[in-house]
């Protein structure tokens, strides 16, 4: 019975992924690279974490004050960040604020690297800049009329 069920689960997934016809315009021509499809993944990996940490540093429902603490409050340097409403001794931090935080910076790495494999999707060579910068010294500008 196992092997049937088996058999059966890869017969469905073979079916699902064979290509039927070719690939056009309308059906992905151009777009199924796996640099897009990765930037794609990244992109909503970093957004919702984002999303995460605003609705961990204010979400008192599903992330109570008896585990997590009180909610944060939102301060700006270089980046945001969160820090906690609460007087707590020097080094210590709630939860709630590493869980928002924490959050908050990954979302931010994964937005960067979606940033970086969109670019190489669209068929931006990152080894041209190195490249630039190492002959900047020798670089003229010519203008032309």
């Amino acid at each position: 019975m196992l092997f049937l069920l088996s058999l059966r689960s890869l017969v469905v997934l073979a079916y699902a992924t064979k290509q039927v016809g070719e690939y056009t315009k309308f059906k992905g021509k151009g777009l199924l690279s796996a640099e897009a499809v990765l930037s794609w993944s990244l992109a909503g990996i970093g957004w919702m974490a984002i999303i995460a940490a605003f609705w961990s540093a204010a979400n008192t429902t599903v992330y109570p004050t008896e585990f997590f603490g009180e909610p944060l409050e939102l301060k700006f340097s270089i980046s945001p960040y969160w820090v906690d409403t609460v007087d707590l001794p020097d080094g210590e931090y709630t939860s709630r604020a590493w869980l928002a935080n924490v959050h908050y910076y990954f979302g931010f790495f994964f937005i960067q690297g979606h940033l970086w494999h969109a670019l190489r999707a669209l068929g931006f060579d990152f080894k041209r800049v190195t490249n630039a910068i190492s002959n900047i010294d020798s670089a003229t500008v010519t203008l032309k009329d």
